[in-house]
């Protein structure tokens, strides 16, 4: 979701798209889009997983595992799929054409990797 806006914003020009924060994006985005801003408060609650779902010590007690349960995750991918069709849409995608690329890049990645490694299947990590 987070690379779903800053694709927004480099398809509108902008060039300096740096940051994490869906929040300080998603104002970016409302500057072109004043649609966005109805995901100002899912952009928040997204904000609030960043840091403590990354790293076993964010939290003061307790792991992340033991304080989001699987209703935060539900929660969450609702809200990031409600920005990333908001941004498919306002840029023309349509969803299929988005899985179609997706593949073809995976296939491609998978390609260019075993004509790197001699014809052979990448090596086991």
């Amino acid at each position: 979701m987070e690379k779903a806006l800053k694709a927004f914003l480099l398809a509108h020009g902008e060039r300096n798209v740096r940051g994490h924060s869906a929040l300080e994006l998603l104002d970016r985005c409302v500057a072109f889009s004043a649609e966005f801003a109805r995901f100002r408060q899912d952009c928040r609650v997204l904000d609030r997983h960043y840091i403590p779902t990354r790293y076993p010590d964010a939290l003061p007690e307790g792991s992340p595992h033991e304080a989001f349960g699987s209703d935060d995750a539900d929660d969450a991918i609702r809200r990031a799929d409600g920005i990333l069709t908001a941004v498919r849409e306002s840029l023309g995608l349509r969803q299929d054409a988005v899985e179609a690329a997706d593949s073809e890049e995976d296939s491609a990645s998978a390609e260019d990797i075993r004509e790197n490694n001699g014809g052979n299947s990448p090596p086991h990590q």
